[in-house]
């Protein structure tokens, strides 16, 4: 965009001696974009933008050099800001044209009301040279940025920098960018998008379901009771279990209850070639902005249970003449030895008795 400021104009033809011209780059316009001058339909000057000199011709198409170029020494200013947390993108707006290659991530810093901050890594810009830069997070900024709660609300989200940040287009070093101090986000966008489970394993050997998600967690939501398994053709769900991991994990375990346990190790035992795969009913899992997964089904894998049965419980019925033992897996009736059982009375022991 061009404004005629001033011109002075011979007697004699008509023809304009000089033209000062005001340039203004339009929105989005890199620093080699073209402009073209009209004065009084008598002059057409070519404009390009960026060099020491500016090179334009006269009515009679003879090349004209600058006698005198004055280079900006504006620093350009961050005017505005926004944050996608649903695409991972941050969206930098200037007021003059900076140049993309000179972006530096690691000069950002994110931080929420209450002091938490993180140092952005990296980030890949979208666009070239313009006053208005898009750029994608990096995965593990993005996951780290959900695990400290920063940017989970447009409240949660000031943007500070450094002069380091960027530079503008001015030749031949570029005009750094000035400073911001904690400055609010102009438009925000929250993530919306649940977590999902990517894959699963069934450990019988530790009794343990561990999931595998597309992002960080907020572990103490999650509902076992919403988790479905099939295990080569059985059909559970579970009716409890305990969390393991941390708030913000990426892994979900599960430690099983012993009938859920009971259940599927005997099925493992007749099926020891299983297939396995669960549903995960809307609500199972949460991510930190508190989004539920939607229903998905995801194909899981076994850890066969190779580890001995142990005997946990015992109970001996005088009236019955019974004793009840209780193992922590199922384990085959038939193959109990009584000869290999010893009873014991008092805490000293000094009474043992070994059935016949």
């Amino acid at each position: 965009r061009c404004y005629i400021l001033d011109e002075d104009r011979d007697g004699g033809d008509g023809r304009n001696k000089r033209v000062v011209v005001r340039i203004e780059p339009l929105g989005g316009e890199a620093h080699s974009a073209r402009a073209r001058i009209a004065a009084d339909q008598r002059l057409l000057d070519h404009v390009e933008l960026g060099s020491r000199q500016v090179v334009s011709k006269d009515i009679a198409g003879s090349i004209l050099r600058t006698r005198i170029f004055v280079a900006s020494a504006t620093r350009p200013r961050l005017v505005a800001y926004e944050m996608d947390m649903n695409a991972g993108v941050l969206r930098l707006e200037f007021d003059k044209v900076v140049s993309v290659a000179s972006l530096a991530p690691a000069a950002i810093v994110l931080q929420d009301t209450l002091g938490t901050s993180y140092r952005l890594t990296s980030f890949t810009a979208l666009n070239g040279n313009a006053l208005n830069v898009s750029a994608q997070l990096s995965n593990s900024d993005i996951f780290n940025l959900k695990v400290l709660n920063i940017t989970k609300s447009a409240a949660s989200t000031l943007l500070s920098a450094s002069s380091q940040l960027v530079r503008d287009v001015t030749l031949p070093l570029g005009n750094p960018v000035q400073p911001v101090t904690q400055q609010a986000v102009s438009l925000y966008t929250p993530d919306l998008v649940g977590p999902a489970v990517t894959s699963f394993v069934l450990n019988l050997n530790s009794n343990v379901l561990v999931l595998t998600t597309t992002e960080p967690l907020n572990t103490t939501a999650a509902q076992p009771l919403y988790m479905h398994l099939n295990l080569s053709g059985l059909q559970l769900t579970l009716m409890g279990g305990s969390i393991v991991e941390p708030y913000g994990s990426t892994l979900l375990t599960v430690r099983l209850v012993r009938a859920d346990l009971q259940r599927l190790k005997l099925q493992y035992r007749l099926h020891p070639a299983a297939t396995m795969t669960a549903l995960f009913s809307s609500g199972a899992i949460f991510d930190t902005t508190n989004n539920a997964n939607v229903d998905h089904t995801t194909a899981g894998s076994v850890v066969a249970n190779t580890n001995a049965a142990r005997l946990v419980d015992a109970a001996l019925n005088m009236n019955t003449s019974e004793i009840t033992l209780e193992f922590d897996d199922m384990i085959l009736a038939s193959s109990i030895n009584p000869k290999k059982l010893t009873l014991l009375r008092g805490a000293n022991a000094n009474l043992a008795f070994t059935p016949s």
